[in-house]
């Protein structure tokens, strides 16, 4: 947990890679799954960022038409999950310093796509 309270706390750090490395830590310890989706023309990892699956591929559309955010109830290897996908805009201006394609848009730029599992 050190190693992601010092990635977290780095003035250096992306948003982006704190997040990730966050999301791993939740993974790891037995939470529920989050990942970090880019819906730009130009993605860094889109092997990593891309929408995977037809979820993530309907959330990325209903979240460009302006939705806040999308879900569905999922069955998975016979479990209900909630997934969940949050729109996420350019937040501060700094992302524009390495992400000069995110200058002067407006709505998401991606999305936080999570997988909860249901109460049974």
């Amino acid at each position: 947990m050190f190693r992601i309270k010092t990635l977290l706390t780095s003035s250096a750090l992306s948003v982006a890679t704190a997040s990730k490395a966050m999301f791993a830590a939740m993974k790891e310890k037995g939470w529920h799954e989050a990942r970090l989706l880019g819906f730009t023309d130009v993605l860094f990892n889109p092997s990593e960022n891309a929408p995977r699956d037809e979820f993530e591929k309907t959330a990325k559309t209903k979240l460009l038409e302006g939705a806040a955010a999308y879900e569905e109830v999922a069955n998975i290897k016979g479990r209900d999950y909630l997934r969940m996908a949050t729109s996420v805009p350019v937040v501060m201006e700094r992302c524009v310093m390495c992400h000069t394609n995110f200058k002067d848009k407006q709505g998401a730029i991606g999305a936080i796509s999570y997988t909860v599992p249901l109460i049974q």
